[in-house]
């Protein structure tokens, strides 16, 4: 039984908290109430252009990988003198 009671009195307290705040809440409300709705257009120019990135960058990641393994083979290779050609 007391653990209910502590559980009802939670519930009290938070209810409370949200009743003492109901003037903000109709006032933040009101004011949202005239506010036009967003425009969504550059979200989705946006989103586009990610995902175009996306895909370029799933295109070139296999390739950055087959890039440094050539660039180390490169790296051990000896040198080659200017007398030597």
């Amino acid at each position: 039984a007391e653990s209910f009671n502590s559980g009802v009195r939670e519930l009290y307290a938070a209810a409370l908290a949200i009743i003492n705040s109901q003037g903000d809440i109709e006032a933040c409300m009101l004011g949202l109430r005239d506010l036009d709705p967003p425009d969504t257009t550059l979200c989705d120019e946006v989103d586009t252009e990610a995902k175009g990135v996306l895909q370029m960058l799933q295109y070139l990641a296999p390739r950055q990988t087959e890039c440094r393994a050539l660039v180390s083979e490169y790296k051990a290779l000896p040198t080659v003198s200017d007398t030597d050609i």
